[in-house]
């Protein structure tokens, strides 16, 4: 793929299963709207195809048509952010002293 951008193996699988070429790939990564996805990966949508990749290492991570998306799959930063929040511990309270 053009622009230095490696593919994964499973990446790769799901492209040729949903008849998906590199340059459908590559133009979402260009021209597609950017969503925070789990585990720190970043998803660019465009056209119906939801391409996550990792950014940092430049590297496709999966490709899937948009109605095939499961629910929880990507996130708005807002939206994550509530979500971490959720996750930590609460704070006990110190028994209070007489």
């Amino acid at each position: 793929m053009s622009n230095d951008w490696a593919i994964t193996y499973h990446a790769a699988e799901r492209m040729a299963e949903r008849r998906v070429d590199t340059a459908d790939v590559l133009a979402a990564v260009q021209l597609g709207r950017r969503e925070a996805a789990d585990k720190g990966l970043i998803a660019y949508s465009h056209n119906g195809l939801q391409v996550v990749v990792n950014d940092v290492d430049r590297v496709v991570v999966t490709v899937f048509k948009r109605h095939e998306m499961a629910p929880h799959a990507t996130r708005s930063s807002a939206a994550a952010k509530r979500a971490a929040s959720r996750s930590r511990p609460k704070k006990r309270k110190r028994p209070r002293r007489r």
